[in-house]
């Protein structure tokens, strides 16, 4: 059956439109890198390890949680100072920083994603949806390892699987761009997990279980 998902994610906007909504140009990439509504700390820490590198190939799209964005912008602002004379300017223009998104700016962000680096909770199906190749890092302390087990069979679908403990930012940059050059194979196989009549379906078979 699968998960529902917002209505307003089934039909994504049109893709230079979500770059835009964003401030980005067509010259690099983007990637979206997803910590779910509490936000992930560990994501959140390996971005900022990777984030010079990052930034010098593809723009970015951070949705650190609320709980993290104070932390996560002082450390992209030191990053940025320390950078100033090379790579800060790169970081300032290319990386977009949210402590959470709205549906719109969720919308947009998959629009213009070419990459999607997320947990794997209900948003998997949102991301099987927008046809978005991704990395799944599961939560290692998720109620009865769930997203492992959520990771594990999206991963049947071209999902990239990275164990927590064993994310490096080199690693991650690796599978990023592992990811992005394949992207149109793996987007296509990634569509194939979406389930966009769930809500229809669980709605119908409650209705029928009341009769």
């Amino acid at each position: 059956i699968g998960c529902p998902i917002r209505d307003e994610l089934l039909v994504l906007p049109d893709v230079q439109q979500a770059r835009q909504e964003f401030g980005f140009g067509d010259d690099k990439p983007i990637v979206f890198v997803s910590g779910g509504s509490q936000g992930a700390k560990e994501i959140n820490d390996v971005i900022l390890l990777a984030i010079v590198e990052l930034t010098k190939k593809y723009y970015v799209i951070h949705q650190c949680g609320d709980n993290n964005f104070d932390e996560v912008s002082k450390q992209v602002a030191r990053i940025e100072e320390e950078e100033k004379s090379s790579f800060g300017s790169a970081i300032q223009a290319g990386y977009k920083l949210f402590a959470h998104m709205n549906i719109r700016q969720v919308a947009n962000a998959y629009a213009a994603a070419d990459v999607v680096v997320a947990r794997s909770g209900s948003a998997s199906f949102e991301i099987a949806a927008a046809g978005k190749p991704v990395i799944l890092i599961p939560l290692k302390s998720s109620a009865n390892g769930h997203q492992l087990a959520n990771a594990r069979e999206f991963a049947s679908y071209g999902a990239i699987v990275m164990e927590q403990d064993n994310v490096t930012p080199h690693l991650l940059l690796y599978e990023i761009d592992k990811a992005y050059q394949d992207r149109e194979g793996i987007g296509a196989l990634i569509k194939k997990f979406a389930r966009p009549q769930a809500a229809a379906i669980i709605a119908r078979e409650l209705i029928d279980a009341m009769v």
